[in-house]
């Protein structure tokens, strides 16, 4: 029953992710001149170790020659964390004990003779937007812009566990010779050991915006570069900033 109550959840959320996405495409259809394109996203962030690339897709509606109604679908692409790094105790202070470094999102815990982190190793987000830009006119072949859009995303994250090295124990607690140690990790040994815990899903609405220009070397065909920033933020969830250059080919009709 658990299994079929997430299933009907999932088709749910699709459904109504198409039934946005279509009514957008149709009220952008109304006005009598819009554009639709689309390109890569080279992205960064300081809140994740890793990023890789993603794409978007731009359409909308010119309300007059300085404002667009403008909808996005957005795919940001894989962030992701290094594994934390462990930090044995000192032996020359008692008051020392062992942690991991660098840590991404998650937490530590004691268990069985180490210590253990559980956190996110990565996420992939994608989302749809809508809202305005507004553009001013350089000269005949250039424009400027402003965007600034509501951002419904979803990400997707990547738990796991990671267990450190163990002093061998017995099932008392007290210190034995490895070969009795009954404390090993879920690899079976006592060394540092990763486990994947699955993957769980994650949604929000943030603000969006961006800024850049248009070339225009026809009337009907646009190279379009913009520099965009979001803050994802949700509940068990990396509030994160992230940041993408992307360059897109336009048609203006």
């Amino acid at each position: 029953l658990k299994w079929l109550k997430i299933k009907i959840i999932e088709l749910v959320m699709l459904t109504q992710r198409l039934i946005t996405f279509t009514a957008l495409i149709a009220i952008s259809g109304f006005a009598h001149a819009g554009f639709f394109g689309g390109g890569v996203s080279s992205n960064s962030s300081k809140s994740f170790d890793h990023r890789t690339d993603g794409f978007r897709v731009n359409f909308g509606s010119h309300i007059n020659s300085a404002l667009d109604l403008e909808f996005n679908y957005v795919d940001l692409g894989t962030s992701s964390y290094d594994d934390p790094e462990y930090a044995p105790a000192d032996t020359d202070d008692e008051d020392s004990n062992a942690s991991f470094e660098n840590i991404g999102f998650g937490d530590t815990t004691s268990s069985s003779g180490g210590i253990k982190y559980s956190g996110i190793r990565s996420i992939d987000t994608f989302g749809v937007s809508g809202g305005l830009k507004l553009k001013k006119n350089v000269n005949k072949w250039l424009q400027v812009f402003a965007r600034a859009s509501f951002l419904a995303w979803e990400s997707t994250t990547e738990e796991f566990e990671l267990y450190s090295v163990r002093e061998p124990q017995n099932d008392d607690g007290d210190t034995v010779i490895e070969a009795n140690a009954t404390n090993q990790t879920p690899c079976g040994t006592l060394e540092q050991c990763p486990q994947s815990l699955g993957s769980k899903k994650h949604q929000a609405l943030d603000f969006w915006y961006g800024y850049g220009l248009i070339i225009k070397p026809t009337s009907w065909i646009a190279i379009r570069a913009e520099y965009s920033i979001v803050t994802l933020n949700a509940v068990e969830f990396p509030k994160s900033v992230l940041e993408g250059l992307s360059t897109s080919l336009e048609i203006h009709f």
